[in-house]
């Protein structure tokens, strides 16, 4: 995984990775990746969260308001 350098240090957000319909999460305050796929939280949803991801902000708030649940179980 990729360590996401999110402008706020203390971001929820501490690493991540992607593939062609999937992003993978790994919160500060969680053990478990949390996978959001196409599939489970829309296509939209997942390419935005990789733009956020790369760019570096606005991933923990993006997640927070509109996918906090969608992820695969």
């Amino acid at each position: 995984m990729k360590r996401y350098n999110a402008n706020n240090r203390n971001s929820g957000v501490v690493a991540y990775e992607f593939g062609p319909d999937y992003i993978r999460l790994l919160f500060r305050d969680s053990a478990e990746v949390y996978t959001y796929s196409h599939r489970s939280a829309g296509k939209s949803n997942v390419e935005q969260m990789k733009r956020l991801a790369a760019e570096g902000h606005g991933l923990t708030t993006f997640v927070t308001r509109n996918v906090r649940h969608l992820f695969e179980r």
